[in-house]
């Protein structure tokens, strides 16, 4: 790493420490995990007996700093309720898996840290500190200022190549993870890979177009935002990955259906599909041929792909049900071989988490992902959820489904999203308690010692 890269990972706390002067309350917050998971370079240290400190730790210690030193001003205090055993049962997963495999308390201990700071402490900091409309605003529109700050950068690596890492940080990650698509190149920018970046700037269009069409977001920058919608459109379409833009279309839709009928339908249907896909998968009832198939639409190569994916997924599951219930533990004991005795490709979230932590690693990931639109739909009657005080719980609800559909195919963790399930879930605890709060009274709330620029507007009709 270059000397700018490691003062970028060792003095991130400080310049949050620093920033906390500046800038307060939930506004540090989302500073904090957006810009940190955006701006940090990939990498980190190795560090003995400790986990490793890399972006993911540094991103959510800049989290945990901040809930220090915000203290008593969280948004609530809320009482430990059921749904709250999810992120603790994913972070304990590797602790049960460790010490039936034999490999140690240790080992499991150590993976519970590692755990903690990719799901525990995000989660825990958004249900406390962003659990209120004003917080979830805020940390749709940090994800829509960072992305709009992205843009040009992700034009830039379309046009030369995926070079910005190396050029600000001295090194090269993953360089080849972009891949030159269709007459251009798919951008990484300072992420782990094209996949990730292109699932990121679909989740911010759809977070955009959502706000603006119920008239909670009208400008940043000075620019409308119904432009601004359209130009992270055209760069989530120009980083070049058909599930992304499939997924973002998907989710288009179930949104303006639901506006549309006024109905759940739509919604609970889009709950279901990650389940579905799970349980249809390890019971071997479906035949993954029409699929590729229909890949087979998008390019010769997307449908090799997808074959290629699903015959190491079959190679996995068989490795994986030899032990269900806590999984194989880490160290690459889930691996599997194919016919030829190489090692099977492991890309999906689901299959990762089945071979290493069983049903039991699997189902409370993957359910932490499903709850905030549970609560969304149990907590909240079908013709308040499109209100425009229902805007961002719910846009960042459908969110979180989408990624959990792209995570059946790859393994992204990210803590802004984690961070996002904590504060829907918090929201969506208080249910009616929280619904008569307008857009009005948002508004003054963040005028009243507001420290986000003042291009940054929201909607007060």
């Amino acid at each position: 790493m270059s000397p700018f890269a490691h003062i970028m990972l060792l003095c991130w706390l400080p310049a949050i420490l620093l920033a906390s002067g500046y800038v307060n309350g939930q506004k540090l917050v989302v500073f904090a995990v957006v810009f940190g998971w955006l701006a940090l370079p990939n990498g980190g240290y190795d560090l003995a007996g400790l986990p490793d400190y890399t972006k993911t730790s540094a991103t959510t210690l800049a989290l945990v700093l901040v809930a220090f030193l915000l203290g008593n001003q969280q948004v609530s205090a809320p009482r430990f309720q059921w749904f709250d055993l999810l992120p603790i049962a994913i972070c304990v997963a590797p602790l049960f898996s460790s010490i039936s495999n034999g490999l140690g308390l240790y080992d499991g201990v150590s993976a519970i840290l590692l755990t903690s700071f990719t799901y525990g402490f995000p989660y825990a900091i958004g249900r406390t500190q962003l659990c209120n409309q004003n917080g979830l605003r805020m940390l749709c529109i940090g994800i829509l200022a960072g992305s709009l700050i992205y843009v040009p950068l992700c034009l830039l690596e379309m046009r030369l190549s995926p070079q910005l890492h190396n050029w600000i940080y001295g090194y090269s990650h993953r360089w080849n993870a972009g891949g030159h698509r269709l007459g251009g190149w798919r951008p990484i920018v300072f992420l782990d890979g094209g996949l990730q970046l292109a699932m990121w700037m679909s989740t911010a269009t759809l977070i955009g177009g959502w706000l603006w069409r119920k008239g909670v977001w009208r400008s940043s920058f000075g620019i409308g935002a119904g432009k601004l919608t359209l130009t992270l459109l055209a760069t989530a379409l120009l980083c070049r990955s058909a599930g992304a833009l499939v997924l973002l279309c998907g989710g288009a839709l179930v949104l303006w259906v639901t506006d549309l009928s006024r109905s759940k339908t739509a919604l609970a249907a889009l709950l279901l599909m990650p389940p579905t896909y799970m349980t249809v998968r390890t019971i071997g009832e479906w035949s993954w041929q029409p699929a590729v198939e229909v890949a087979r639409a998008l390019g010769e190569d997307r449908a090799n792909s997808l074959r290629v994916r699903f015959e190491n997924e079959d190679l996995l599951l068989q490795k994986a049900i030899e032990k269900p219930l806590f999984g194989w533990g880490g160290w690459g004991r889930s691996r599997a071989v194919d016919a030829d005795g190489k090692d099977c490709i492991t890309d999906g979230m689901w299959i990762i988490q089945l071979g290493e932590h069983g049903f039991f690693g699997l189902i409370s990931t993957f359910a932490l992902f499903i709850l905030p639109l549970a609560m969304m739909l149990w907590n909240y009657p079908s013709k308040r959820l499109c209100d425009p005080e229902l805007a961002a719980p719910l846009v960042l609800s459908v969110s979180m489904i989408l990624i959990s559909i792209d995570n059946l195919m790859n393994d992204m963790p990210n803590p802004v999203y984690i961070v996002g399930i904590g504060a829907v879930v918090g929201f969506a605890a208080g249910g009616r308690r929280q619904s008569h709060v307008t857009v009005d009274e948002t508004q003054r709330r963040l005028d009243h010692g507001a420290i986000l620029p003042r291009s940054l507007s929201y909607s007060t009709k």
